[in-house]
């Protein structure tokens, strides 16, 4: 049993169980991380209380092991059970509401785990925007039911540092704003990720609720697999602090949907261009790393557009790495110009320097991260970038990383969130 007192309030809580949903697989480190490091701060607030994870399939395959080995890393009594109801393609299916309930007539089902349950946290990274134009709007919906079910049961529930929006509703849709605006109302705890997210809640969704600005959980996730790096630099021939990292994605949300024809090759070439210029001004090699596998696509696409001999200095690692092998990775690199925004974090947990590049199609995570940090002039949206301007930053932070007070910035934010937490849980 977890008891913790509420210091602002004297009043004594008990935590038996608490249900993360959901557990996001392997398939994207970024996902991957974000589970772990969930579970790691709220040990650190409630260490003995059970923790059961629904994983985000209801079907059990090698995914759904291999996130149980790694979750088990933590701690074996971790439980880990499948996802009580069958997930679908982004469409509207009324069969998704019986299911629910013929899950609740089933008292082995996974769903008593959330009924027995007396803390439901929504564990995740981008899943609460909308957008009509954008498939992927009707999964992320029906993902939010196991805190429609808290609320109908009156089990207390909350949202761990998430990205919020964009919200674009059309008229028709309206009942889906108000659906959020009462499910955020009556979190018992609201927590953004970036200042940007909570601006798109206040502006967007206007509802009477409670909003926290916090941190990503992967940065509670630390680097311990040096030797995987060292194996990684030795294969791929770099040498430690010889090489810049990068990470590229040239998708809109999700891996699947795609940039226009012209807007890719627009921003491909930008890419390639300071590919180039680091190789020319630096004499680095350039590690492409793909944390998700549509990323080594992207690489390609990219470096091809570079002459023979600066091609043979870009690397593309392709390889399914932990995100603490990441992050030992990226310990070793000079710099991380990142794309992928749990690039970014793996960085900075290990000290290493970053650049953010995004565009509009992916939201407000690099953006908002980067802003929240004050590194404002790291940050370049893709559409406008000017290579020249990037490249002035580039040879800045080079030479001026200590400026950037990277672990006393990051250290700060991880106890804000463990103390908003505590208070707020």
């Amino acid at each position: 049993m977890a008891q913790v007192k509420n210091k602002h309030d004297g009043e004594e809580k008990t935590i038996n169980q608490i249900l993360l949903t959901y557990c996001w697989g392997n398939a994207n480190a970024g996902d991957k991380v974000i589970t772990k490091g969930t579970i790691l701060s709220l040990r650190k607030v409630y260490p003995d209380a059970k923790i059961v994870v629904w994983h985000i399939s209801s079907k059990k395959d090698s995914n759904f092991d291999e996130s149980k080995a790694y979750l088990q890393e933590i701690d074996s009594n971790i439980k880990l059970v499948l996802n009580p109801v069958k997930s679908y393609s982004d469409s509207f299916h009324l069969s998704f509401i019986p299911m629910i309930c013929k899950n609740l007539l089933n008292k082995k089902s996974n769903l008593y785990e959330l009924l027995r349950s007396d803390l439901v946290i929504f564990n995740c990274g981008h899943y609460f925007f909308w957008d009509s134009k954008l498939p992927g709007k009707w999964t992320k919906l029906r993902a939010s039911y196991p805190l429609f079910l808290a609320k109908l049961f009156n089990i207390p529930y909350g949202i761990y540092p998430h990205s919020f929006g964009p919200f674009e509703f059309r008229l028709y849709q309206l009942p889906i704003k108000f659906y959020y605006k009462n499910l955020f109302s009556d979190a018992k705890f609201l927590f953004t990720r970036e200042s940007l997210s909570k601006e798109f809640l206040k502006k967007q969704i206007k509802g009477n609720f409670k909003v926290q600005n916090l941190i990503d959980s992967g940065f509670f996730v630390e680097e311990r697999e040096s030797e995987e790096a060292e194996r990684i630099l030795s294969k791929y021939n770099l040498e430690e602090n010889k090489f810049i990292a990068m990470t590229i994605r040239l998708s809109k949300r999700g891996s699947s949907e795609k940039l226009s024809s012209e807007k890719y090759e627009k921003y491909a070439n930008k890419l390639s261009l300071i590919i180039d210029k680091i190789i020319d001004e630096y004499q680095y090699k350039v590690g492409l790393v793909c944390q998700v596998p549509s990323d080594k696509i992207h690489s390609q696409n990219v470096i091809k557009k570079l002459d023979e001999k600066k091609r043979e200095k870009c690397k593309i690692i392709d390889e399914k790495l932990s995100p603490e092998t990441l992050e030992a990775f990226y310990n070793k690199s000079r710099l991380l110009i990142g794309m992928r925004f749990h690039s970014l974090i793996f960085a900075l947990n290990v000290g290493t320097p970053v650049m953010g590049i995004y565009y509009h199609h992916i939201g407000p995570k690099i953006s908002g991260l980067m802003e929240d940090f004050r590194w404002e002039n790291l940050e370049f949206d893709l559409e406008n970038l000017e290579v020249e301007n990037f490249m002035n930053e580039v040879n800045y932070i080079l030479n001026n990383e200590m400026e950037l007070k990277i672990e006393e910035k990051v250290e700060k934010r991880k106890k804000e969130l463990i103390s908003k937490f505590e208070r707020e849980s």
